[in-house]
């Protein structure tokens, strides 16, 4: 099976909920009709072993390259012109698992996480901020951020590939919410 077709598979099985080798391949055996319809005719519903095969030598590098790839050929009118860029903690299954920190790029229009970074804690978010926007071509769109990404360090690292900002604010800064009220107020 082609990479582009394993990994088209294993994106729709993820988004209607399969989470596991073996329940992508039973969506996929289940699905076997609308896959052959895809491809022409061409390939139905990879085994288990096929779809294992392939994960265990994807690395995440070449997965990532491979969705910037695609997400910067999609025509213009397709694209977001809005991306969010927020952190999640993951849990791991079980009591004691331990936690992820991860950072995603996220297209508003569509919700499509586009890439996503791990990092060391939360207030390490930022770190991730260079990788995330290699992922797409943001000139000309609007990137929204958390208060965590207030650091001019960050604004111009969005600037400088042609983007614009919004960057939310937090009141624990005791003069900052009424300067940028002040601001408004005089622009109006």
């Amino acid at each position: 099976y082609p990479a582009w077709y394993l990994i088209l598979i294993l994106i729709m099985a993820t988004m209607v909920g399969e989470g596991t080798v073996k329940d992508i391949a039973a969506w996929a055996h289940c699905n076997e009709d609308l896959l052959k319809e895809i491809s022409k005719g061409k390939w139905g519903a990879p085994s288990y072993t096929a779809l294992w095969y392939f994960l265990v030598r994807l690395t995440v590098g070449t997965l990532k390259e491979l969705i910037s790839q695609w997400m910067n050929k999609l025509p213009e009118g397709v694209r977001s012109k809005i991306y969010a860029i927020d952190g999640k903690e993951v849990r791991a299954a079980g009591k004691n698992g331990p936690k992820v920190q991860l950072v995603g790029l996220y297209a508003t229009d569509s919700g499509i996480l586009i890439t996503s970074e791990r990092v060391p804690k939360k207030k390490a978010e930022p770190i991730a901020l260079p990788s995330l926007l290699k992922a797409v071509d943001i000139a000309g769109a609007l990137v929204t951020m958390d208060a965590a990404y207030a650091h001019a360090k960050d604004l111009k690292e969005v600037t400088s590939r042609g983007a614009d900002y919004i960057i939310a604010i937090q009141a624990n800064q005791p003069t900052l919410p009424a300067e940028v009220t002040a601001l408004f107020e005089q622009a109006a």
